[in-house]
């Protein structure tokens, strides 16, 4: 009987053990791509529930990976790739679940409160995920005793590692999402023309330039996949001859690929653009991917991926003498040297992390560091010249805690690849950066994601003007609002600002109105700004106003005989009745709207009551005849 107790007592102890801790390399979250949103239900598919499941009342967060941001920037010169406007590329918002479809595999997510649901956006240029945010432990204290990551970005889903501990977090063990983001191009195994500087995009058949790296643009073109120009913050591609791959960008722009064999001015691929000013709370960007060199002995190498993201919630973080030294990492991958006379790609850019936690607890003996590095440019190892590949840019991380001085933080930009040669002939750094973040980290941004939580925004037309209401449940450093209208869901003006509340634990309501509404459909939407210049915005609400305009109705003379003449602003036909005080109805007629006169002969001396129905509306209107 006492073997059997001990046998209890063991098994019990191994359950608990290994609910509290993680395999090594675990990955925790679930993941699936949104297709489409209808109201409070989200479409999925590419479901992986491996992990992790999307279960009724738990949390989860939608992210817009990549969103529609070149705009007219696809011709084939310098400009290629740039930036047209950011959209909601990065955006994040955590939900709760009140139903899922699993009528054939999981279909669909409802969630509890569909607010802000409507900025997210999918189309063949437009990446879109939902990933589960689990309670590590199911509440209270947890400790991190074995390595956990994410699933790798694929195209569709992955890329973010997120989750809650209701409690302090005792580290022993690394998370690491290196090389976790957007892909590095494959190596390019082609031909060769002569140097070539100026070709930007170009089709991915042709094999004389190398690929570019993956941003936040989602490329469905496939004359945009080759050439050295950037993709937003994808690192361009090597051109001929041998030039090296750019690196990616994120928290700082990619290096520039080296100049290839010979060549002058540069056939490298330009550096993924600088994404930091966007990068906040509640908008975060995988590092871009690097741009492959530029081969013609089967031996180039591609660009190597960007890191991830980590959202990551404590209320505490702590380490002991029990371990050596922990690592949180979300740094781009070094691009693969090149082995000969080819290009070799261009470094990943580092990704972003967000921790949200209180305080740090830091054992002297168990140091605590936190990287977002650009990863290096390869190196082509050769006697002549090539292109090596441009160093990956910085990636970001964001304290809500002030002091974080405990913490070893590495947030730099990628070296560039050396060429080789008598003639040394090095790819670009990506740009310079301290080694103990700079610029790559920001401290005591305490708002976390969507300082403002608004509740509620909705439109009502009344009468001949549009009543707007929004309430929110708190508010960190809410300067105030702009209330924006279009007419075609694309072009958006201001027309009245509404102070913020500042900082708030309260519900807090709102009302604007608009006094001019059109015809028709308008779209509104709320811009919240913060005091530090931060902004972000609301879901759209719709109405369909039917503006009535006030019937104009004049009639001479009074009294009359025989006629009666009448001006009104009616556009349309509409119905005219007499009526005599006894209520005889004398004359019933449908007049045309160019109608100036009215047949009155067959009335004798008296009173009478013009009754005229137009636009659903009935008026009435006194007659005196001779």
């Amino acid at each position: 009987m006492k073997s059997k107790i001990y046998s209890i007592i063991i098994v019990t102890f191994i359950s608990l053990f290994f609910l509290n801790t993680l395999f090594s390399q675990s990955i925790v979250n679930a993941y699936a791509k949104v297709s489409s949103i209808s109201g409070s239900t989200i479409n999925v598919t590419n479901v992986n529930e491996s992990n992790d499941l999307f279960e009724v009342g738990d949390d989860f967060f939608i992210m817009q990976m990549q969103d529609d941001v070149i705009g007219s920037n696809t011709s084939d010169n310098s400009s290629f790739g740039d930036l047209n406007s950011i959209e909601n590329a990065g955006l994040f918002t955590k939900y709760t679940i009140s139903a899922v479809n699993r009528s054939s595999g999981l279909t669909s997510i409802t969630v509890t409160d569909a607010t802000w649901l409507s900025l997210y956006t999918t189309n063949a240029n437009t990446s879109v995920q939902v990933i589960s945010y689990p309670i590590l432990g199911g509440g209270g204290d947890y400790t991190i005793s074995s390595d956990i990551t994410c699933l790798a970005w694929d195209g569709n889903v992955g890329g973010v590692l997120a989750f809650d501990v209701d409690g302090d977090l005792t580290l022993l063990a690394d998370i690491n999402v290196d090389g976790k983001g957007f892909r590095g191009a494959d190596a390019n195994v082609g031909n060769s023309g002569s140097c070539n500087a100026s070709i930007y995009r170009i089709d991915g058949s042709d094999e004389n330039y190398g690929k570019k790296g993956e941003g936040i643009y989602k490329n469905t073109n496939s004359t945009y996949i080759s050439g050295r120009g950037h993709i937003i913050n994808g690192g361009g591609g090597g051109n001929s001859h041998n030039a090296g791959g750019a690196g990616g960008g994120n928290g700082s722009v990619g290096g520039t690929g080296g100049f290839g064999w010979q060549c002058d001015p540069t056939a490298g691929g330009i550096g993924g653009i600088d994404l930091s000013s966007y990068i906040a709370t509640n908008r975060v960007f995988l590092g871009g991917g690097g741009g492959s060199g530029e081969g013609n002995n089967n031996v180039a190498t591609g660009g190597a991926n960007g890191g991830g993201i980590i959202l990551l919630n404590a209320d505490n973080i702590i380490t002991t003498s029990s371990c050596s030294g922990v690592l949180i990492s979300s740094n781009g991958d070094d691009a693969v040297d090149c082995p000969s006379n080819d290009g070799a790609g261009g470094g990943g850019a580092g990704g972003c992390i967000i921790m949200n936690a209180d305080n740090y607890t830091i054992d002297n003996n168990c140091d605590l560091t936190v990287q977002a590095n650009g990863g290096a440019g390869g190196a082509v190892n050769h006697e002549a010249e090539h292109g090596g590949g441009g160093g990956g840019g910085m990636g970001k991380v964001i304290y809500s805690a002030s002091d974080v001085s405990d913490i070893n933080n590495e947030v730099g930009s990628g070296n560039g690849g050396e060429s080789g040669g008598s003639n040394d002939n090095p790819g670009d750094e990506g740009s310079s950066s301290p080694s103990d973040g700079g610029d790559g980290v920001d401290e005591g941004d305490d708002s976390g994601p969507l300082p403002v939580n608004l509740l509620s925004f909705e439109a009502v037309a009344m009468g001949n003007y549009v009543s707007l209401d929004w309430s929110t449940a708190s508010e960190i450093n809410n300067m105030g609002f702009d209330v924006e209208v279009s007419y075609d869901n694309k072009n958006w003006n201001r027309f009245v600002f509404v102070d913020g509340n500042g900082n708030s634990n309260v519900v807090v309501k709102y009302n604007a109105k608009d006094m001019n509404p059109v015809n028709g459909v308008n779209y509104y939407r709320l811009k919240q700004m913060d005091f530090d210049g931060k902004y972000e915005y609301s879901g759209i609400t719709v109405v369909d106003f039917n503006k009535r305009t006030p019937v104009i109705f004049n009639y001479s003379p009074n009294p009359a005989e025989h006629i009666v003449y009448v001006k009104h602003n009616i556009n349309k036909d509409y119905q005219l009745r007499i009526y005599s005080v006894d209520g005889r109805l004398i004359i019933d007629k449908a007049m045309q709207s160019a109608d100036s006169s009215i047949d009155i002969s067959v009335l004798v001396a008296g009173f009478y009551n013009i009754v005229l129905t137009t636009n659903n509306e009935t008026k009435v209107y006194k007659l005196i005849v001779k």
